[in-house]
């Protein structure tokens, strides 16, 4: 064995050492970047999903301002009709009132009519 046998059997075991090495690593690779298309994927998806939390947060506000502005207009609505309710009472009352009081004028000049002027003050009626 010479010199030259030595080292073309050392450059083959050199060259068969690398390919198992170099596929060895390759795959290594390979499934590195297998591994870090899959995080990125999910890091994806989380970012996606934070993005929705967020609109959904801001569309859950948003529903709850416009059911605190509701109830206040449903209570400002119910006071406005209890308001009117009363003011209807209150007309009704007052009309009676007057209408009383149409009665009590009415007979009141009537007998009037009866009495002398003279004994009367003419400015009181």
């Amino acid at each position: 064995m010479s010199i030259h046998d030595a080292r073309a059997r050392a450059a083959k075991l050199l060259e068969g050492f690398e390919k198992s090495t170099g596929a060895l690593v390759s795959a290594q690779i390979s499934q590195t970047n297998c591994q870090k298309e899959e995080e990125n994927m999910m890091l994806k998806k989380q970012e996606e999903a934070l993005q929705e939390n967020v609109f959904l947060k801001r569309f859950v506000h948003v529903q709850n301002e416009r059911c605190k502005e509701y109830e206040g207009r449903k209570q400002e609505l119910k006071n406005l009709k209890d308001l009117v309710n009363q003011k209807k009472e209150q007309l009704r009352n007052l009309e009676v009132y007057n209408y009383g009081l149409q009665l009590n004028l009415d007979e009141a000049l009537k007998n009037c009519s009866n009495v002398p002027a003279g004994r009367f003050n003419p400015d009181v009626f």
